[in-house]
């Protein structure tokens, strides 16, 4: 038996110049092994090559591995005489029966896209088209597979359209093949398996590798090598191939389509031109219209792309919807009319079109409605053997159970059946938005962001996330983007949150390295959100109070943040441990909480000992409690809140007993001719204030109110104060008492009754003084009067005259003697009478200083907030905010101005006539870590963790350093204005002027351009730029704008223009006027300003988000004061005259930078 099944087959006479069809394999090894008997193949646009083939050998022990990953040749001899070829790889091999001098192998040939099918993998993409991606895979594919490589080659010219820069692409358990072709589906790009060459000189010609061709316009397609097929009846003699048969078909297709899909940045459900009607007509009897078959998409929401446009992704929009409208119906259209050809034409192939020729009716048509484009191929063919040894072979497929897979013709050795469609016919492939996409079910996702940061989000609290399947080998192509673990790995990401309104609703974003799970809108994989977080690991479940754990307090319930870079937390916590039940509110700085219900410790384990009943807000620091229409503090019961909650009406009815007490006691002292209670009426009122009906107050009232007593009590001081009456009633007694002094000053009068027991003043040790230092004093007592002395004397002393005058009798004492008189008797018992020469007596009487004191009613001391210092002779300016009027005035010697109005809003003018800043509290961002503009050479954004708010970090550093505060007053005693770091643009880098100057290798004047828009009266940043344009220290590539914000340039209202000279100027004139000076879009702008923002940092934004112009910017006037502590800085600005600045880093011919006081001369 021959050993060759070509030698076996040449010595009945078939050589190779009479074989039909040939077969070539890369393997050497099976060239002269195997003989190809038959092939049966079917090639589809957007599918790819599929064969079967039907080998003979005289080795029946031919390995089956040999064929696969084998490249093959399938050569067929044309009509012509020319060898057309097929090429593929071998996917499958089985091998048949053998009758001991044949044996049977069955081949699956197939175009190299179906190695795609055999890798399956899971990452992502950002920022990239789907041509990117394509191109991306295919070059992967070249590098690790070199069969890959060999086998087929990437053919792009057939793309003629843009294609968006999608955000965020996913690929998620998919084969490369479902991947890739479900991406161009959804482009309407077809995807076409075409051959290097048609046609081969030789069968031995060596097997060059297939392309893959992307064509989305039919005018990609070229013509058959022929161009034109014969139509002619099938015959065995006939000579040439031809067209033996063509059936037309049509199928009813959806006649419009309407696209449908949310748009997040317009909150509106976009859907472009609405429900569009197909331009082909596919009934006689209805036109489309009337047909009503509409395929009515919802689709998933529009990507979202990064807001400020820093991703360079497309921008969604009724372009997309209205391409996937067109792409659908088009799709429709071309399934609405096909033709189906049977001919012998063996080198037809699919993606080429031919003109039709003969045929009875496509003839009477013209032009392109006799052309047609080959969308589908199923062909066969076999080689002719002798009878006998087809016999044979066809008895081995029958004890193989192997048929052919396409009809056998007995008088066709050739055949196959052409699917068509006219030219002019839009090809699409066909993309069924639920079917063609992977399945999405929830999966975990690891919350990321940039280095440092530890909460990362956009304006509208999205986030990056890394997918945990994403491998490093992957995403190698784009710097590791997906598996950085930081802000590149995916898009901006929606978060879903339990209530979202216009600025109001629920907040928990998300923090760096949290767990989180992610769902896909609608069910397509490249829409993620995320829906929630998990606790997983060391990733312990909330312990409130930092304390306990899981399952022992299973019976708390609550939200507990943490602080951010910190160990602190806030805490709303429920226990619903049964006879424990409280709530409570807390935040840990200085341990402020509001504690509710039954107050208990911290709960490590499922009890935990009680601390009170009630409520308790407690802190260990400060607090303060403000209400503008009134408060209440009562100790009257009302169980389970069942009343109104300022029921105030225990107190109304106390306070108007009191006042009903207090003015019959005031008619007493008015009966008895003693000053009446003045504030009875006060009183009245007050009480009136609280209404009954609606449980209100009239007036922003305070009332303290207890049925069983209130007590104040403090190891300090106690200050009652008001601008009117202070008024104390009791139904019993009202008792002072104290330790060291009772001093009691009145400005009018003092006035005491007592309607029934008497008044008595006692002085246990000291003298007893009473004065009248201003007028008489008048003693008057119905019953008698005592004047006692138990062991000194008894002086009377008047400068005047003292007269002593009872039961009609008198004695008068004066200047000029003494005068008794009395109508009875005088009577003198004395042991001696003695009366001598006169003499008068000089009477030593106490100095009684003179009072003129000022009245304060109505008064207010002026003083600085910030040192607590009265301002005397100091002026201030009140501002109505309602009326909008302003009134100036100034304090007095002793501080004092008119009380104002609380709504009143006081200013006080610095000496000097400028304006500052009285409190640290309204000063903006003040103290920043060194170094937070960064050192690298091409500029940093500024995020806003370097620009923390002045309330938290100067209370931070004053807590750290209390010199601290001194420090800060004292500099705004010298004239600076505390102030924050450059709004830095978006859009826009920031870089150090610094850096400017040292980038640059002395490239002199000449080599850049600049517009100056400086005010020339601004002489000491005139002369700084002066220096900087006249010296040989700027980079030449950058182009420069300088401007000073007190002097030429300002941002107008509208944001779209800017105010030079009083003049409006739009964007685009500012544009025009720098091309004017030299500009062009390729450079980079430079904006050399100072901080006050001067129109340039908003300019920037117009210019890098609307017009896709670079800038960079670099503010100048800016210094870094240094303190006396190591590790704070604080940043100002001087706000003293140019004489006056001596402090001051940037003198003239300097430029101040951000890190440091140091100075760089130019």
């Amino acid at each position: 038996m021959l050993s060759n099944i070509f030698q076996a087959l040449e010595s009945l006479g078939l050589t190779a110049q009479k074989r039909a069809i040939h077969i070539q394999f890369s393997n050497q090894n099976l060239n002269t092994q195997v003989f190809l008997q038959r092939i049966d193949g079917q090639q589809q646009l957007n599918a790819g090559v599929k064969a079967e083939l039907i080998c003979l050998s005289t080795n029946a022990a031919i390995p089956l591995k040999q064929f696969i990953g084998s490249q093959v040749a399938i050569d067929t001899v044309t009509d012509q005489g020319q060898l057309t070829r097929v090429t593929g790889i071998i996917t499958q091999a089985l091998q048949g029966q053998s009758d001991g001098s044949l044996t049977l192998y069955k081949l699956t040939l197939e175009d190299p896209t179906a190695l795609w099918k055999q890798r399956r993998n899971s990452r992502v993409f950002m920022n990239k088209s789907v041509r990117d991606v394509v191109e991306i895979i295919f070059k992967e594919w070249q590098q690790k597979s070199p069969l890959f490589a060999s086998s087929l080659t990437l053919d792009l010219s057939g793309l003629s359209q843009d294609y968006d820069i999608r955000p965020f692409i996913m690929q998620s358990n998919e084969s490369d093949y479902d991947f890739l072709t479900r991406l161009l589906r959804s482009e309407g790009i077809n995807w076409l398996i075409d051959e290097a060459a048609h046609t081969v000189p030789l069968s031995s010609a060596a097997i060059q590798a297939q392309k893959l061709r992307l064509i989305d316009d039919n005018s990609q397609y070229q013509a058959l090598d022929r161009r034109q097929i014969r139509y002619h009846r099938s015959s065995a003699t006939e000579q040439y191939d031809s067209m033996t048969s063509l059936i037309g078909q049509r199928t009813l297709q959806p006649s419009s389509v309407h696209v449908q899909r949310w748009q997040a940045d317009a909150l509106e459900q976009e859907e472009g031109a609405g429900s569009v009607q197909s331009t082909h007509k596919h009934s006689e009897q209805h036109d489309n219209a009337s047909l009503g078959l509409e395929q009515a998409w919802h689709f998933s929401p529009a990507w979202m792309q990064d807001l400020n446009g820093e991703d360079g992704a497309t921008q969604s929009g009724n372009a997309q919807i209205e391409k996937l409208n067109q792409n659908l119906g088009q799709y429709y259209d071309l399934q609405s009319k096909q033709f189906i050809a049977h001919t012998t034409v063996r080198d037809t192939h699919v993606g080429y079109w031919f003109e039709l020729a003969e045929h009875p009716e496509i003839d009477q048509h013209s032009g392109a409605d006799k052309e047609f484009l080959i969308t589908g191929k199923n062909f066969y063919n076999q080689n002719n053997l002798p009878k006998d040894m087809n016999q044979q072979i066809n008895q081995l497929l029958a004890q193989s159970n192997w048929q052919p897979t396409q009809y056998n013709n007995a008088e066709e050795r050739q055949a196959n059946h052409l699917t068509l469609q006219r030219r002019n016919i839009k090809t699409v492939p066909e993309y069924h938005p639920l079917q063609h996409r992977p399945a999405a079910s929830p999966q975990r996702a690891k919350v990321v962001g940039p280095s440092g940061e530890e909460i990362h989000v956009d304006e509208w609290g999205r986030i990056k996330v890394r997918f945990l399947f994403t491998r490093n080998d992957d995403h190698s192509h784009d710097g590791g983007a997906g598996t950085n673990d930081n802000d590149t790995d995916s898009a901006w990401v929606d978060v879903l949150t339990p209530w979202a309104g216009e600025g109001y609703g629920a907040r928990f974003l998300p923090r760096i390295d949290e767990i989180v799970v992610i769902d896909f809108f609608d069910g397509n994989i490249d829409r993620p959100f995320v829906v929630g977080r998990i606790h997983e690991a060391q990733r312990s479940p909330t312990k409130f109070d930092n304390s306990g754990k899981l399952p022992d307090t299973k019976k708390l319930a609550g939200i507990k943040s943490k602080e951010y870079q910190g160990e602190g937390y806030n805490q709303l916590r429920f226990d619903d441990t049964t006879g424990q039940i409280s709530a409570q509110l807390q935040s840990s700085h200085a341990a402020s909480q509001l504690n509710l219900g039954k107050l208990s410790h911290p709960k490590a384990t499922a009890e935990s000992e009680d601390r009170g009943e009630g409520f308790e807000l407690r802190t260990d620091q400060w607090g303060a409690v403000r209400t503008g229409e009134g408060l209440l503090l009562s100790t009257h019961k009302q169980d389970q809140a069942k009343g109104e909650h300022l029921d105030a009406q225990p107190a109304k009815q106390q306070l108007e007993g009191s006042q009903s007490n207090a003015k019959a006691l005031s008619e007493v002292a008015k009966n008895q001719q003693t000053d009446e209670i003045e504030s009875l009426d006060q009183l009245k009122e007050f009480a009136e204030q609280i209404q009954e009906k609606i449980a209100q107050f009239k007036k922003s009232l305070l009332l303290l109110n207890s049925p069983a007593g209130i007590g104040v009590s403090t190891n300090e001081d106690i200050h009652l104060s008001a601008d009117r009456q202070i008024n104390q009633f009791a139904g019993d007694s009202i008792n002072l008492s104290t330790q060291k002094n009772l001093i009691t000053h009145a400005q009018n009068r003092i006035s005491v009754f007592a309607a029934q027991n008497g008044i008595k003043q006692v002085a246990a040790k000291g003298k007893f003084e009473v004065q009248a230092q201003g007028d008489g004093m008048d003693l008057l007592a119905k019953q008698g009067i005592q004047i006692i002395s138990t062991e000194g004397r008894i002086e009377i002393t008047s400068p005047k005259e003292i007269v002593i005058t009872a039961g009609g009798s008198q004695i008068k004492l004066d200047g000029s003697g003494i005068f008794p008189t009395t109508g009875g008797k005088f009577e003198v018992k004395a042991g001696q009478h003695m009366f001598v020469g006169g003499q008068s007596v000089s009477a030593k009487l106490p100095y009684l200083p003179k009072s003129d004191v000022k009245s304060t009613e109505n008064k207010s001391y002026l003083i600085d907030s910030s040192t607590g210092r009265i301002l005397a002779n100091r002026k201030y300016r009140l501002i109505d905010p309602f009326l909008g009027t302003e009134i100036q005035g100034q304090s007095d010697s002793e501080g004092l101005i008119d009380s104002l109005k609380p709504e009143m809003l006081l200013e006080i003018l610095p000496i000097s006539g400028k304006k500052y800043q009285d409190s640290l509290k309204s000063l903006p961002k003040t103290i920043i870590e060194p170094q937070a503009a960064g050192k690298e050479e091409k500029g940093k954004v500024l995020k806003a963790k370097d620009l923390a708010s002045s309330e938290q970090v100067i209370a931070a550093a004053i807590k750290k350093h209390p010199e601290l505060k001194d420090y800060i007053n004292k500099m705004k005693a010298d004239g600076y204005q505390l102030d924050s770091l450059p709004i830095v643009p978006t859009g826009s880098r920031l870089i150090e002027p610094k850096r400017l100057l040292v980038m640059a290798p002395n490239t002199g004047r000449s080599s850049y351009k600049y517009l100056n828009l400086f005010a020339p009266s601004e002489t000491t940043f005139h002369t700084t730029i002066k220096m900087m344009i006249d010296g040989k220290y700027l980079p030449s590539q950058y182009f420069y704008v300088f401007a000073h914000g007190n002097t030429s340039l300002m941002l107008g209202t509208n944001g779209r223009s800017f105010v030079d000279k009083n003049k409006n100027v739009t964007i685009m004139q500012f544009i025009e006027r720098l091309k004017s000076e030299g500009y062009s879009e390729e450079q980079t702008l430079v904006l050399v300003s100072c901080n006050t923002g001067n129109g340039l940092a908003p300019i920037a934004e117009i210019l890098s988000k609307q017009e896709g112009i670079g800038t960079v910017y670099a503010p100048t006037s800016l210094g870094w004061y240094y303190s006396t502590l190591p590790d704070v800085r604080v940043y100002a600005r001087f706000k003293k005259s140019a004489t006056e600045r001596k402090a001051e880093p940037r003198l003239s011919g300097h430029m101040r930078i951000f890190n440091g006081a140091e100075t760089i001369k130019t």
